[in-house]
């Protein structure tokens, strides 16, 4: 009947096509606001749209735009309420694990100076399937070191995830990241958390900068870690693939690599990592650190409140359940 994003319901129609008896029909994901949403935010958006603010999101999406009038200040400093909360909960993480992998003494109070809270910080965390590509990143290590390790404008990431058992080569990609996470030059810009649950994706969403996203198109059917950040005002980086296609409005996150299917993995991994190399080095990267006389970054801003607005309301699953209804069960009953 339907296809979980606009993009999986051609993916369906070309391949399932013998057996379908009708046009299968996109009905996109989405996720429930007020469980991934942080507590400042709901409270934000209680005080300037009201008690019943999702409920009227839900009769009214349109509405989801006074969001982008919110002060740029306010929306700033609760943005980094957030990211404290992260930093805190990422270095008791870190400090458990390692005191479990048998750290020093030294190495475990050094945990106090990971991840600083005003360095650009990107979230990746996700299942480590193969075709999620959880490596591209370190395609051009070279590259990529001299990216993150900025003086001036420094970098950090957040890896989270599990692969499942049976998938030894997604378990092999956790393991070369957190090798790359122990390289000396790159030590304090990598980070691996362990045994990812839905506590830890509650801090990440809500405390990152940037969520990176970088499946093989057109494999990832929608997906829904990037609506999470989004509707936390974190700014999706993401390839063309799943919900980020019709999501993506310009103005709330950036595009890169090919949207269509290369049988030449290794050119296409070539093509995308570069793409996103120069993407965050001469886009995301400067537009981050470019504050004015307040220590605002006011473009930044400006790009966070059109992420929250765009996705609060037309990606909550109070909308997919509507679809749903009205686009199929109902139908379908007739």
């Amino acid at each position: 009947m339907n296809g979980v994003s606009r993009k999986h319901a051609e993916v369906v129609n070309r391949d399932w096509a013998h057996l379908l008896n009708r046009e299968a029909i996109g009905v996109t994901n989405g996720v429930h606001p007020t469980t991934w949403l942080g507590r400042n935010v709901i409270r934000a958006l209680a005080q300037d749209l009201g008690n019943d603010w999702e409920r009227r999101l839900i009769d009214a999406p349109e509405e989801a735009s006074l969001i982008t009038e919110l002060a740029d200040d306010e929306v700033w400093a609760q943005h980094l309420d957030r990211k404290l909360l992260l930093t805190r909960f990422v270095r008791s993480r870190v400090r458990t694990q390692r005191a479990r992998h048998g750290a020093s003494p030294d190495e475990l109070r050094a945990v106090e100076r990971l991840l600083p809270p005003e360095r650009l910080t990107i979230g990746f965390a996700r299942r480590f399937a193969t075709y999620k590509r959880a490596t591209l990143l370190f395609h051009n290590v070279p590259w990529l070191r001299s990216i993150l390790t900025d003086p001036d404008r420094p970098v950090q990431i957040v890896f989270a995830g599990k692969a499942h058992p049976a998938d030894r080569h997604g378990q092999g990609l956790i393991r070369q990241i957190v090798e790359v996470s122990k390289q000396p030059d790159l030590y304090g810009h990598v980070h691996v958390l362990e045994d990812y649950e839905t506590r830890m994706a509650r801090f990440l969403v809500q405390g990152v900068d940037v969520w990176l996203n970088n499946p093989r198109p057109p494999q990832e059917a929608s997906g829904t870690s990037g609506m999470k950040a989004a509707m936390n005002g974190a700014l999706n980086v993401s390839v063309a693939d799943g919900w980020w296609i019709e999501g993506h409005t310009e103005k709330n996150g950036w595009v890169f690599g090919a949207d269509w299917e290369n049988a030449d993995y290794a050119a296409q991994d070539n093509e995308d990592a570069v793409q996103l190399y120069q993407l965050l080095q001469d886009t995301v990267v400067p537009l981050y650190y470019e504050r004015d006389e307040e220590g605002i970054p006011r473009r930044w801003v400006t790009m966070m409140k059109e992420a929250m607005a765009s996705t609060i309301a037309q990606y909550s699953t109070h909308r997919m359940v509507q679809d749903y209804a009205t686009r199929a069960y109902v139908p379908v009953g007739r």
